[in-house]
């Protein structure tokens, strides 16, 4: 995906935001660092003397690449992954539409992740010290799950709880 850049003025600052998610000052020239607050990526603008609002990265890629829902207040990532701001991950959600999308993950194992929701491909993922360790994409979801316990197995001697 080729990076697009939007400009955008937040009171009297100028910023630029891109289609992946990064954001950059005008005024200073540089790309601004995010931080990352309840498992998103934020990101302080300037609103004048000694005041500041932390803004959500999604919304404003939501807002300048994807248009404004006045019905649909929330975004949504649609590859579960919050950080992952790039507009193809993207969508405007209504809260209770936003909630059963988080649960349908509830009662599955959480290593195996949805990758490409459209054609039905799975990824298998590995948390090991605190790292994230790829085990592959799958076609079916029964693949995916069926390196994960073999993986899981090997790392920590004993199948997870289900």
């Amino acid at each position: 995906m080729k990076e697009k850049w939007v400009e955008f003025s937040f009171y009297k600052s100028k910023y630029k935001i891109s289609n992946l998610g990064r954001l950059y000052s005008c005024k200073y020239k540089r790309l601004m660092n995010p931080w990352i607050w309840q498992e998103r990526h934020y990101t302080i603008l300037s609103s004048g003397k000694r005041q500041t609002n932390s803004i959500p990265i999604d919304k404003l890629v939501l807002k300048y690449f994807k248009g404004i829902k006045r019905s649909k207040k929330f975004a949504l990532h649609l590859d579960f992954n919050k950080l992952n701001d790039k507009s193809i991950n993207l969508d405007w959600s209504k809260r209770g539409d936003l909630l059963r999308y988080y649960n349908t993950r509830k009662n599955k194992i959480r290593g195996i992740y949805p990758w490409r929701i459209g054609k039905k491909k799975f990824r298998a993922v590995l948390k090991i010290r605190k790292k994230v360790v790829s085990l592959g994409y799958f076609n079916t979801y029964d693949d995916a799950l069926k390196v994960y316990l073999d993986s899981y197995t090997k790392a920590f001697g004993y199948l997870p709880f289900i």
